[in-house]
């Protein structure tokens, strides 16, 4: 796993956070477009599942970075990390999830 993975999660967290940086301070809404209303009122943008799964992502990947810079990547339990385990935690909570249903509903709908 070494070099491979740690390229993979560099590519990917920079991916979403540059999404993610797009999103919230780049992409304009035209003023009085009833997009822009929506997503300025409550909640903003995180109402949207499609938007809580990128977070989701981008939070995953980046935990998989530092886990890849500091942390181990052993497969037994009892010698896993706390960090790994939580990045392992989350993935199987949150992240696959989410990702799989926002995923399979966007196939569905087209």
């Amino acid at each position: 796993m070494g070099l491979e993975s740690l390229l993979f999660h560099v590519v990917v967290t920079a991916g979403f956070a540059l999404s993610v940086y797009w999103d919230y301070f780049m992409l304009q809404m035209p003023i009085g477009s009833k997009f822009r209303e929506v997503t300025l009122g409550l909640g903003n943008r995180c109402k949207y599942l499609t938007h809580i799964d990128m977070l989701l992502q981008l939070s995953y990947f980046s935990l998989a970075l530092l886990n890849d810079i500091v942390g181990t990547d052993h497969r037994q339990s009892n010698k896993q990390g706390s960090l790994q385990r939580f990045r392992d935690w989350l993935f199987t909570t949150l992240v696959f999830p989410v990702g799989s249903f926002v995923a399979v509903v966007f196939l569905i709908s087209t």
